[in-house]
């Protein structure tokens, strides 16, 4: 991840870097999270689509005033084909954020990255992302 974000290894399946408070931006942190969760069997493109949706539903009820998802779409992840959905919207503070989340399923394993970052900054950390994306690896 970017150098200098704080890591956050306390909940179990999920490693979280958050952006140090001295880079915050109109209030918001960049924030990745990767979890990595057992399932019973390998994704296909519609699991993960539906896996998405979830995940952007979840992130909706956490005190937003106003949400706006986009549609999914696919891309590869770790080398196997993902799907992925970004999202933008105003919490209640008036706090303005965006964020992205990539699903991919390999080998009975779900692997997602999310990133939360403050909707001005969207193509710098979107880059943040990308970069995360294109580098990222399992371990065998």
């Amino acid at each position: 991840g970017p150098r200098g974000w704080v890591p956050d290894e306390s909940v179990s399946e999920q490693f979280i870097l958050t952006e140090p408070a001295s880079q915050v931006k109109d209030k918001q942190p960049g924030i990745v999270k990767v979890y990595a969760i057992p399932v019973n069997s390998n994704y296909t493109e519609s699991n993960l689509k539906t896996e998405v949706q979830e995940r952007l539903k979840a992130i909706s009820s956490t005190n937003f005033d106003r949400w706006d998802p986009s549609l999914t779409a696919t891309r590869h992840l770790m080398g196997s084909l993902g799907v992925y959905a970004n999202y933008s919207g105003t919490m209640a503070n008036g706090v303005k954020v965006g964020g992205r989340i990539h699903c991919v399923s390999i080998d009975r394993v779900l692997y997602c990255i999310e990133i939360i970052y403050p909707l001005n900054y969207k193509d710098d950390y979107l880059n943040v992302f990308t970069k995360m994306r294109e580098t990222i690896k399992r371990l065998q």
